[in-house]
């Protein structure tokens, strides 16, 4: 009868509506994992970066204060020599991510203060280099961050180690956004965090990877010697290899 042939329909209709819906949830919930605004974790294998949530927030500095971390830096920048191409402000969350550092222009809120966060960047002949520091309103919170800046959670295909130098650094080899081999060493020193990154611009290939994320490490941890209170020997910081062994 017409009236059991429209009931049948109807009931096809509805369980293909039923499953369209459980599909896209499943979307929703996988975008948002993605994106950490989900369960958070680690995402390796996964092809874009999470920022754990409730990172403390930096600290605010006056145009003299933010001065003073950029000049620490670039005594880094100075060290190795090379071709500065981008410097501004940071925040928490860029350890997690290779976006570029703000612009004083844009960051800075109405109180005319900035957060107390500075990255330098310049290439070499081999390696894209980074420099950051990050001031923290209490030593704690930046404990906390250097805790969760220096994990392998949230860095793709990330390993963590102590560092060889500077002492209680720790170094990060991971996957970066940009899909490229990164090397990182992570310094705390009372409510500052510092990180030098390098990166290999022609990366090895996949049977040297290891020899290339030793000279990466090797090289970030040299750079880090040079930063304000590194705590290294002059003579640990007294020359810089920039070819993979």
């Amino acid at each position: 009868m017409w009236w059991a042939s429209q009931r049948v329909r109807l009931a096809v209709l509805l369980v293909c509506l039923g499953a369209a819906i459980v599909v896209l949830l499943g979307m929703r919930t996988s975008l948002q994992g993605a994106v950490g605004i989900g369960g958070g974790g680690s995402v390796e294998g996964a092809s874009t970066w999470c920022a754990p949530r409730g990172l403390p927030a930096p600290a605010s500095a006056d145009l003299s204060e933010l001065l003073e971390l950029r000049a620490g830096l670039l005594k880094v920048f100075t060290f190795s020599g090379g071709r500065g191409y981008s410097g501004g402000v940071v925040t928490p969350e860029d350890m997690w991510s290779d976006d570029s550092p703000l612009g004083s222009r844009s960051s800075r809120s109405a109180d005319g203060l900035w957060p107390a966060g500075y990255e330098v960047r310049w290439w070499t002949r081999d390696y894209d280099l980074v420099a950051d520091v990050l001031v923290l309103r209490t030593a704690r919170q930046a404990g906390k961050l250097f805790a969760e800046a220096a994990s392998a959670d949230c860095h793709r295909a990330g390993a963590q180690r102590p560092a060889r130098l500077p002492p209680q650094g720790r170094n990060l080899a991971w996957v970066n956004p940009d899909q490229a081999r990164q090397n990182d060493v992570f310094l705390l020193r009372g409510r500052r965090l510092y990180r030098i990154a390098a990166v290999r611009l022609d990366s090895a290939p996949a049977e040297t990877a290891r020899a290339e994320r030793r000279a990466g490490a090797e090289l970030a941890d040299t750079l880090a010697c040079i930063l304000p209170g590194a705590g290294c020997m002059a003579s640990e910081a007294v020359s810089v290899d920039y070819s993979p062994r």
